[in-house]
């Protein structure tokens, strides 16, 4: 199964004047192994279907693990504010 994870991280800086705030945003790809017994009696069709059933009713979401992760992208949002102080002397 494969997954995309997105996290923004926010800072907050402050000068005298201006305030920024900066957003990150951090794109990842995980891949995530299961390793599970089915039945040897089943079709392609009749596995497919066992996966997806495990998956939807929960069972498999102890099983899984992360076997990679892969660094999509990263990029960042800049926003400049007058501060409260600033506004308020002009």
């Amino acid at each position: 199964m494969n997954q995309s994870v997105y996290g923004s991280y926010s800072y907050l800086l402050s000068t005298h004047d201006l305030t920024m705030k900066v957003i990150v945003t951090v794109v990842e790809k995980i891949t995530s192994e299961a390793h599970i017994d089915i039945p040897d009696e089943l079709t392609q069709e009749g596995i497919k279907q066992e996966i997806v059933d495990r998956y939807n009713s929960g069972q498999m979401q102890t099983d899984f693990n992360i076997a990679q992760v892969d660094f999509i992208s990263i990029s960042a949002q800049i926003l400049i504010t007058e501060s409260k102080e600033s506004e308020a002397t002009v």
